[in-house]
């Protein structure tokens, strides 16, 4: 099974540390990464939710992060 490449520095914020500049992610990002190490596929993985089919990853397109991935 795949892991997570350690001692790894994804993308880069500005002077201040305010907002990210490069490679940027959302937490959703994160969620659908954690889903795929799980073997998840987290476009298919939903729950009714008044009376609507809700993803973990919300309704937003998310992707796994590849690049901090074995």
């Amino acid at each position: 099974m795949p892991g997570v490449r350690g001692g790894l520095v994804h993308g880069s914020t500005d002077d201040l540390g305010y907002a990210a500049i490069e490679k940027v992610t959302t937490v959703h990002d994160l969620h659908a990464t954690m889903l795929h190490q799980l073997g998840i596929r987290h476009e298919a993985f939903t729950y009714k939710f008044q009376g609507l089919d809700a993803k973990l990853t919300g309704v937003e397109p998310s992707q796994a992060i590849s690049d901090i991935l074995i």
